[in-house]
């Protein structure tokens, strides 16, 4: 008999792979990953359909509306792919001409001159973000839902808190978006959570082993959000957390969005903050 035969063979533990649900009952990372993986299908099924609030922050030292115009043109993905001579409608504005202002020979690509935000330019494939941090580095879109007024005017709890908490990041204007069904939108909303995600990662071997009884520093110090962004479309959080520390900064309801083909342009909107009646918001 060879020596080999005497010797048990030993299961091979493979990388996780997007979209596996095979049981691997020795590995608990498996078993973890999945879960996760069946809790945020049912949580992208409930955002499916609804409707999504992108506000950009106001910038008071935007560029000048030329060198804005110029950088957005030559994003290849502004450009129709059936006809890469037109610019997508949601993109064509920036196209718009030269005006002169009020006669004064200035026109709108001088230094004075500040142009708006436009709609983000949804580019395809998931984005790829570092680990490390308690919030993804590169997240490709982050949304908050948007709520309706009566008076057609939209808010999100993202609005509303930069309208009370900074001022200065607030913008009346907005981009909605309607969520496709399909996307795995994994839900963050506690230290736990973050735990239970970090382990799954940690036993599968695509995450650094850490002591999870120290402080939360260490959690998110190599909190895996590459393997995050490689597993998950997106991450969901429900809003403002007291309890974890690993939370802070989470301030609102809100979504990180690695795949942006889940997401379709609706058009831009009228944005608002708080009113003096709460109650049509």
């Amino acid at each position: 008999m060879l020596i080999n035969e005497l010797t048990p063979r030993r299961k091979k533990v493979r990388e996780p792979q997007v979209g596996d649900t095979t049981a691997h009952d020795y590995n608990p990372g498996w078993e973890d990953l999945n879960w996760l993986k069946q809790a945020a299908q049912k949580d992208g099924e409930r955002l499916a359909g609804r409707l999504q609030l992108f506000v950009p922050r106001r910038n008071l030292s935007a560029q000048p509306a030329r060198d804005r115009r110029m950088d957005n043109l030559a994003n290849k993905y502004a450009w129709d792919e059936t006809d890469p001579t037109q610019l997508k409608p949601s993109y064509a504005k920036w196209e718009q001409p030269r005006k002169d202002l009020s006669g004064t020979g200035m026109q709108d690509d001088d230094e004075e001159v500040k142009v708006a935000e436009g709609a983000p330019i949804l580019q395809p494939g998931k984005a790829s973000s570092p680990p490390g941090n308690n919030k993804p580095y590169r997240a490709s879109l982050w949304t908050s839902s948007a709520i309706k007024g009566a008076d057609g005017a939209y808010t999100s709890d993202w609005a509303k808190w930069t309208k009370s908490n900074q001022p200065d990041w607030f913008s009346n204007k907005g981009y909605l978006y309607k969520v496709k069904p399909g996307a795995l939108i994994l839900e963050l909303n506690s230290e736990h959570d973050a735990q239970r995600i970090y382990r799954a990662f940690e036993n599968l071997g695509t995450a650094k082993p850490i002591d999870h009884s120290a402080h939360y520093g260490s959690l998110t110090a190599a909190f895996p959000w590459d393997q995050v962004a490689k597993h998950f479309d997106g991450v969901w959080h429900g809003g403002y957390r007291y309890d974890s520390d690993f939370m802070y900064g989470w301030d609102v309801e809100s979504t990180a969005w690695f795949d942006t083909s889940f997401l379709t342009l609706v058009g831009q909107v009228p944005v608002v903050g708080y009113k003096d009646n709460e109650d049509d918001y």
